[in-house]
């Protein structure tokens, strides 16, 4: 696996599963140490120094969430370009029984039934889903 290009993919947000496929735990700690990377929630790291912008913000709350997850609401609508600014807080959907730490700034749901279609490389609800699942990948499929 080349860690730069699923960073670039990913917006420059990675998991702690997936820098471990590469990297020892000395390395990674070495790598927030210096400043090289951020943690952006637990296990979510930035690998640049620049501010998140939302679609990174974005890309972390799904990492977060975990497999399957998918952005919903506003996030969603904002992404399918339904709505024309980004919304303030971003609101993830995962599978009904999830677990999902509290953060600032992300609000999570859980569904039973979770249709998704992936949409500028994010995992959506919505418009598209018409209760089918896509097959295509989407970052909150890369734990």
């Amino acid at each position: 696996m080349n860690l730069d290009a699923l960073a670039r993919r990913q917006r420059g947000v990675i998991s702690r599963a997936q820098a471990r496929q590469v990297l020892s735990d000395s390395a990674i700690r070495h790598r927030l140490a210096s400043g090289r990377w951020r943690v952006v929630h637990r296990g979510v790291y930035v690998t640049h120094t620049a501010d998140l912008d939302w679609y990174g913000r974005a890309v972390a709350a799904l990492i977060l969430a975990g497999p399957g997850a998918a952005l919903g609401l506003a996030s969603a609508a904002y992404v399918q370009g339904l709505e024309r600014r980004p919304p303030p807080v971003i609101v993830v959907v995962v599978p009904h029984g999830r677990q999902v730490a509290k953060v600032p700034g992300v609000r999570v749901h859980r569904r039973r039934d979770l249709a998704t279609t992936v949409v500028k490389g994010l995992r959506c609800t919505g418009r598209g889903a018409n209760g089918a699942r896509s097959r295509r990948p989407a970052w909150s499929d890369c734990q």
